[in-house]
């Protein structure tokens, strides 16, 4: 993927602050410096404040960044011929600010006693007989009432099909507001389940279809069979499944329901009289909102699945949708005290399991924003 002004200009500033550029590199900065004026005096001002981080070996630093290059928390804000990058990493802090006759300003400190920490694994299972099970730090061996055994350990439920029972017994997984899980189901199906969810399922799967029911975000890896079909019932439709990856993201207060197709095939079917139906292939997102027809687009599926992986990920996002999705993670109240800043648009990612401040005064730091937290409520003003 090219890349684009502020992160070449970044990454070159950064080498040069640490006394890595090659010859070759260093001609390319100073084009560019001179393309897009970058006044001596702010860049003096911009080391200054790099400076005033702790002490660090340049090249040993510059080792280091390249090594650690997914634990970088980039945002940029593009406004005509304006460019903000932020980066992080290498023990220390280094920020960059591009916008001709603008002031460089020190970012701006949140007041809070306690910083938000991220969510971890929790869950509460509900067995086919009521019995409700905390699933947090919990490692032992459950079993069913047909003889199916469940393996509960390091933040996953592994379903093991011994039986011969034709009886079909559910269980069902809540993940609550700063929780995540993993599922390994009786076929093989693994489930990622993302925060605020819950999931319906069989504890082993009988008859001509594997049939689950979904409110929330999950991510599946569905065991191929194709005699028996794997079918997701979401709030608004289903999906059928031979054998794919996919991500489901069903949330009561959003509306919508958005499959997004990794590998494999899906077929999505609206619920009700007037069923709609559409396949999907790789790549492509499917949206089913409320009061329009089916719409599928093709995405960067890595916006909506990397979240698996430990990393959230923003394209020219609006702060709106960015805190309804990190609001569950982190376990926080959202509350806007100016409707325009919902607009206000970033790109960047963030390791998912970093504290949410440090997401915030990088936000801070690169746009007309402000953050105040008071316990877990995050207001969000203008600057």
């Amino acid at each position: 993927m090219k890349k684009e002004l502020p992160d070449i200009l970044s990454d070159l500033i950064y080498k040069d602050f640490l006394g890595a550029l090659t010859e070759k590199e260093r001609q390319e900065l100073a084009a560019l410096i001179k393309r897009y004026p970058i006044a001596a005096a702010d860049r003096a001002v911009l080391r200054a404040r790099m400076e005033e981080e702790e002490p660090f070996n340049a090249r040993e630093a510059y080792l280091e960044f390249v090594r650690r290059t997914r634990r970088r928390i980039i945002l940029r804000r593009l406004r005509n011929a304006a460019a903000i990058a932020l980066l992080i990493g290498c023990g220390g802090m280094a920020w960059w600010f591009y916008q001709p006759a603008t002031p460089v300003k020190a970012p701006v400190e949140m007041a809070t006693v306690q910083p938000i920490l991220p969510g971890s694994s929790k869950a509460v299972i509900t067995l086919s007989n009521g019995e409700r099970i905390e699933l947090e730090n919990l490692n032992r061996q459950l079993q069913e009432s047909n003889g199916t055994r469940i393996e509960a350990a390091n933040g996953s439920l592994i379903y093991s099909d011994t039986t011969q029972s034709q009886e079909t017994l559910y269980n069902e997984i809540a993940i609550p507001r700063g929780g995540e899980f993993h599922l390994t189901m009786a076929d093989g199906t693994q489930v990622w389940l993302n925060a605020d969810t819950r999931l319906k399922y069989p504890v082993n799967f009988n008859g001509k279809t594997r049939e689950v029911f979904l409110q929330g975000e999950a991510y599946f890896e569905v065991a191929p069979n194709a005699e028996q079909p794997f079918l997701v019932n979401t709030t608004r439709g289903c999906i059928q499944v031979l054998g794919t990856a996919f991500n489901v993201r069903d949330y009561a207060e959003e509306k919508k329901v958005v499959t997004v197709l990794e590998s494999g095939k899906v077929r999505y079917t609206t619920a009700g009289k007037q069923q709609e139906s559409r396949e999907l292939r790789p790549g492509f997102l499917l949206e089913d909102v409320e009061g329009q027809h089916l719409h599928a687009r093709q995405v960067n599926t890595r916006l909506y699945t990397e979240w698996r992986n430990g990393k959230y990920i923003f394209e020219n996002a609006s702060v709106e949708e960015i805190m309804s999705t990190l609001q569950r993670w982190y376990n926080i109240d959202v509350i806007y005290t100016d409707e325009k800043v919902k607009q206000l648009h970033f790109t960047g990612d963030l390791e998912r399991y970093e504290t949410f401040d440090v997401f915030l005064h990088f936000m801070e730091t690169g746009g007309d924003i402000r953050f105040q937290i008071k316990d877990n409520i995050v207001i969000v003003n203008k600057k």
